[in-house]
């Protein structure tokens, strides 16, 4: 209340009282309004609701205080009530997208910002100004906004390759005089607050490049024509269309002076696709072609810029790829397999390519084709710089097992677990973290055990032989029981201390064998020392006889049979024969206790038939296991030793 809303004035032209000027509102409805009469000034008489009433119209008039009629005249008023200045000016986007040419120069080229809207002045007719700034994203001062022209522009010359976007706040407000703060970030509650995207445009101001001099790629008997096996890679650093590359052979495909078998292939044995830089095979490799092509190859955009490389195929043989066994996927392991063939080719000092990526076939499957999908074979080979010449996958493993300390890193990094020869048969290196270690000992623990398996065989053979030579002693068994000191033949020969664990037995041959000797009835084993399977024994024995009957000056004559030649049913004694004479005369028997020790005297001195005996008591001879010897049945005579296939006496009566 009491508030100017405005002052009105009259001019009167007459003097005096007539002319003084005076003031009152005749319209108002509401009485909203005072009116002072001297000064004509309108001021509120109550509060105005903007709400309720946004037009108050009213009339003032101005009189005269003439006499006697005053004059008047009036004067409509148009009071609009304005609201609060409450609200800022609110952009109705939040983000703005702007773009500038590189390299043009500064201010030539300039962008208008959308505009506002101010809620405080959407049903009023009154235009206030509102000024734009840039609070955030210009700490370079590369960009400035004209406050009243609403207009961006740049303050330098803008590289596309340097930087290609750039995003700027710009803040709205009705204080053109007082700059808001800088430092605001972008709110998007904040509608004072517009972010601005602003990108440069590219020029076809670069040229290609390659990503090396030299490509290297390698081909073998296995390749099939019109196959992409390699592909020459360039870049540029400019964008779309500008960017777009096509890839050519300048010149002509040479052969090396080495190369051989490629008298009869196709012309050009190559092609490069213009647009991706694969190279395609034109021929059939053929088994005996060695050598290596080289050629140039050029890149090149639509302005005419260009680059040019190097190109060198290897003939390979199949055995000369070196498999790299990688804990991955291919699509996983070709993005980034320049790094592992920059790092193999500093620690081998050798020109390194790829040549495939395979998934992993299981080892040891039969011919289902199995295969680990989270395994990549990445197939190598690697070229000897000094003489262009492909290196053996030996010399290679070698080499990686040599300088294995400076690839541990790079192996960790790319997961590899195991490197071979591409090809079966090829001999294999482990050579992961770790793998030459575990290759020297599977090949010491192989070693080891091929030599027990040996040792075992011949520990084997070995325990047969003894096995065998101690069963025949075994049934060749001896006894000490016949021996008989007082007779004479028997004492010469212990005399020998080499035979005092050897003696003689009567009536058995020198394999006791069941059936070959009527001594063997009941299954009782005798030892029999001296019936043994060397010969040479039995050759001491008959010196050791020999020696005795010649010191008696007596005979000695080598019998036919040393089984019992007589068994009497009624003495207790008897003589058995251990000799025969050689004329071929008739053996007499003897029995009886007489006999017996005639013979026995005879012998002893050499008697005229010139026939050593040995005499033994039937009881001796037979234990007490043993029957009868009238059970025998068998009549008293000579008996007779033949020999079987294998050389061995058997004893028949």
């Amino acid at each position: 209340m009491g508030s100017q809303v405005v002052a009105v004035r009259a001019v009167d032209d007459d003097v005096g009282v007539n002319g003084d000027v005076r003031y009152r509102i005749i319209a108002d409805r509401n009485d909203f309004f005072d009116v002072d009469s001297v000064s004509g000034i309108v001021t509120l008489a109550r509060p105005l609701d903007r709400e309720r009433q946004r037009v108050h119209e009213l009339r003032v008039e101005a009189f005269d205080l003439g006499e006697p009629t005053p004059l008047a005249t009036d004067l409509d008023l148009v009071v609009y009530v304005s609201d609060v200045n409450d609200h800022s000016p609110q952009f109705l986007i939040d983000e703005f997208e702007a773009s500038f040419t590189e390299h043009k120069p500064p201010g030539a080229e300039r962008v208008l910002l959308v505009g506002t809207v101010d809620r405080d002045h959407e049903d009023d007719f009154i235009d206030l100004d509102v000024c734009y700034f840039i609070v955030d994203g210009n700490d370079e001062r590369l960009f400035e906004v004209l406050p009243r022209e609403h207009e961006l522009l740049f303050n330098r010359e803008l590289d596309r390759e340097e930087r290609s976007e750039y995003t700027l706040t710009v803040k709205a407000t009705e204080e053109c005089l007082s700059p808001p703060p800088a430092r605001q970030r972008f709110r998007s509650n904040d509608d004072s607050l517009l972010l601005v995207r602003v990108s440069v445009v590219d020029i076809d101001d670069n040229s290609p490049r390659f990503s090396k001099d030299v490509f290297t790629g390698g081909i073998s008997t296995d390749a099939e024509f019109g196959a992409a096996f390699m592909r020459v890679l360039a870049t540029d650093d400019d964008v779309g269309e500008n960017a777009r590359l096509s890839f050519s052979v300048r010149g002509n495909i040479e052969a090396s002076d080495e190369s051989e078998g490629l008298e009869n292939i196709q012309e050009p044995p190559f092609l490069v696709n213009s647009s991706t830089g694969d190279v395609l095979l034109n021929f059939d490799p053929q088994r005996g072609m060695k050598g290596y092509f080289s050629f140039e190859v050029i890149a090149s955009d639509l302005a005419g810029h260009m680059d040019e490389a190097k190109v060198l195929i290897y003939l390979l043989r199949e055995d000369q790829r070196v498999k790299f066994v990688m804990r991955a996927q291919p699509g996983e392991i070709r993005p980034r397999i320049g790094r592992f063939l920059r790092a193999l080719a500093a620690a081998t000092d050798a020109v390194v390519s790829a040549d495939a990526f395979r998934v992993h076939h299981v080892e040891g499957r039969s011919g289902d084709g199995a295969v680990d999908k989270t395994k990549t074979d990445v197939l190598l080979h690697f070229v000897d710089p000094r003489d262009n010449t492909v290196m053996e996958v030996e010399d290679v493993l070698r080499l990686i097992d040599y300088r294995i300390e400076e690839l541990v890193d790079i192996f960790k990094e790319f997961n590899v677990i195991d490197t071979e020869g591409a090809t079966e048969g090829s001999a294999a290196l482990r050579a992961g973290p770790g793998g030459a270690d575990h290759g020297a000992l599977v090949f010491w623990l192989a070693g080891a055990c091929a030599f027990l398996l040996l040792l075992l065989v011949l520990l084997s053979c070995l325990l047969a032989h003894t096995r065998r030579k101690y069963l025949r002693r075994l049934r060749a068994a001896t006894t000490d029981a016949y021996s008989d000191p007082n007779n004479a033949v028997v004492a010469a020969a212990n005399a020998d201390t080499s035979l005092n664990k050897r003696q003689f037995v009567p009536n058995t041959n020198r394999h006791a064998s069941e059936g070959s000797n009527p001594i063997w009835m009941t299954g009782v084993a005798y030892d029999n020392l001296a019936a043994s399977d060397d010969d040479d024994g039995d050759e001491d024995d008959e010196d050791v006889l020999r020696q005795a009957a010649a010191s008696s000056g007596a005979q000695y004559e080598v019998g036919d049979s040393l089984d019992a030649n007589v068994l009497n049913d009624y003495s207790h004694h008897s003589t058995i024969r251990v000799g025969s004479k050689l004329d071929g005369s008739a053996a007499s028997s003897s029995s009886g206790l007489g006999s017996g020790a005639s013979r026995l005297n005879d012998l002893s001195r050499g008697g005229p038939n010139g026939i050593y005996s040995k005499s033994r008591s039937i009881s001796a001879l037979f234990p007490s296991q043993m029957p009868p010897v009238d059970k025998l049945g068998c009549d008293r005579h000579y008996g007779s030793t033949t020999y079987d296939e294998e050389n061995v006496p058997r004893t028949e009566l």
